[in-house]
């Protein structure tokens, strides 16, 4: 990927991955079109959004507008939610649990609160629902 433009990087790093437009526009809290756009070259991501997409892919950030490509530790990657002006619930709760290691969060309620942010809005519900009801029926 050393020589591609931002848009075909994009791309790659998508569909290497098996991930979708949809899925990738949900996790940016976007629409798909909207997405579709940075793949096509029509518009730039912000650079909040290159956060984020640089902490899906495991990527540095300077890697989305420089040339190179290489892998990046997850621990270092957790420090983009500091950036993150839209801060997600699972940011949050990253942010909590490495700066208070007191804290009630354990990283099974970390992991789980990013796979929600990852959901799209209806399926947050239905989750929310089967939750509910299993804590109901186990009371």
């Amino acid at each position: 990927m050393s020589d591609l433009l931002l848009k075909d990087k994009l791309y790659d790093l998508r569909t290497s991955n098996d991930y979708t437009q949809k899925y990738v526009a949900e996790y940016l809290n976007m629409t798909r079109a909207a997405y579709g756009h940075y793949e096509k070259g029509k518009r730039t991501p912000n650079h909040q959004t290159l956060l984020r997409l640089a902490k899906l892919y495991h990527i540095d950030i300077s890697e989305l507008i420089n040339n190179s490509t290489t892998p990046v530790p997850d621990d270092r990657l957790t420090d983009f939610a500091t950036y993150d002006l839209h801060k997600k619930s699972h940011d949050k709760a990253l942010l909590l649990h490495e700066n208070h290691p007191s804290s009630s969060l354990s990283k099974d309620k970390v992991k789980l609160l990013e796979f929600y942010d990852r959901m799209p809005d209806m399926d947050r519900r239905k989750l929310l629902l089967i939750a509910e009801k299993m804590v109901k029926d186990n009371s």
